[in-house]
């Protein structure tokens, strides 16, 4: 539904790993644009990693409203009791070089 919103593809044009520090990206060895894997309990897709200091070290953010990224493949069954909306905002991940 995201998708339907005017302007959305204008903030960003495809689903790319986003807001990993420099930090970050120089601990696991991934340069910014590199294709990079990111692996869950629950599965594993792969995106292009970029810079930004929008996180604290140490944490990844990934737009859900790319269809073709699956992201909420990564997270967790946990959700709200009364709408079943899942909780999107925390799930653990590593993230791997290609």
């Amino acid at each position: 539904m995201t998708m339907r919103e005017p302007g959305v593809t204008d903030k960003q044009a495809g689903a790319v790993l986003r807001d990993l520090t420099r930090r970050t990206r120089r601990a696991l060895g991934i340069a910014h644009g590199q294709v990079a894997r990111l692996v869950s309990r629950r599965g594993e897709l792969e995106a292009e990693a970029h810079y930004s200091e929008r996180v604290y070290p140490g944490l990844v953010w990934m737009a859900l409203h790319f269809a073709e990224q699956k992201v909420n493949w990564l997270t967790h069954d946990v959700g709200d009791p009364l709408i079943g909306t899942p909780e999107y905002k925390v799930s653990a991940v590593r993230v791997e070089t290609l």
